[in-house]
C-alpha cells in the first residue's frame, strides 16, 4: 500500500495496514518518525505510484497539491492498482482518472470526494462551462463499474458529533458572557 500524506489520518491508515501485515510505503513532504518506526519506508512519489497495489491519498487541498495525481502520475501505476481518495477531490485530475479507467491504465478507484463537488450548484441551468464539465466527469465516474463512490461523511461519528456539540455549547456560553470565541471577522 502506498500512503500519500502521513498526518494524523495517514498515520492511522499506515497503522491499520501494518497491523494486517501489509508492506506499506509512504510519500510526504514532512516524513514522520513514528510511521518510520513501524517499518514504513518513505519513497519519492513516483516510486510510490509505480510500486503500490493500492495508492491512498491523505493530503490537504493546496495550490501545490492541485491535480497532484494527474495523467503522468496515474500512468506510473500498475494496471492492477487501485486509487483511493478520501482527502480532497481537487488533488486528482478527474479527466485523467476517467481516461485512465476507460483505457484500463489502472484497475479501479475508491472515491470519497469528487473534484469540484463544492462548486456544483443544485440548479444545473446555472452551471458555468467548467461546472458542466466537472459534472459530466463526475457522472462518468459514478457510472463506471470499477469505481466506488461514497459520501464524504467521515465526521459522522459519535466522537465527532460530541465534539461539535461541546464546541457549540462553549461558543454559546462565551457569547452570552460577552467574550465571543471562534468568530469569523466580517
Amino acid at each position: 500500500m502506498g500512503v500519500i500524506g502521513t498526518g494524523k489520518i495517514g498515520q492511522r491508515v499506515c497503522a491499520i495496514a501494518h497491523s494486517f501485515g501489509m508492506n506499506v510505503i509512504a510519500s510526504d513532504a514532512n516524513p514522520n518518525d513514528v510511521v518510520a518506526k513501524w517499518g514504513v519506508q518513505y519513497v519519492p512519489l513516483e516510486t510510490l505510484m509505480a510500486q503500490s497495489d493500492i495508492v491512498t491519498l491523505h493530503i490537504p487541498s493546496l495550490p501545490t497539491t492541485y491535480h497532484m495525481i494527474n495523467a503522468a502520475m496515474i500512468s506510473l501505476m500498475k494496471p492492477t492498482a487501485y486509487l483511493i481518495n478520501t482527502s480532497r477531490g481537487e488533488i486528482v485530475d478527474s479527466q485523467a482518472l476517467v481516461e485512465a479507467l476507460q483505457h484500463n491504465v489502472i484497475a479501479g478507484a475508491g472515491l470519497d470526494v469528487l473534484e469540484g463537488e463544492r462548486d456544483l450548484v443544485i440548479d444545473e441551468s446555472q452551471d458555468t462551462e467548467e461546472q458542466k464539465s466537472l459534472r459530466t466527469r463526475n457522472r462518468t465516474l459514478l457510472d463506471m463499474p470499477q469505481v466506488i463512490v461514497t459520501p464524504h461523511i467521515g465526521f459522522n461519528t459519535r466522537e465527532a458529533k460530541s465534539e461539535i456539540i461541546q464546541c457549540t455549547i462553549s461558543n454559546i456560553n462565551a457569547f452570552s458572557n460577552g467574550t465571543p470565541t471562534n468568530c469569523i471577522p466580517v
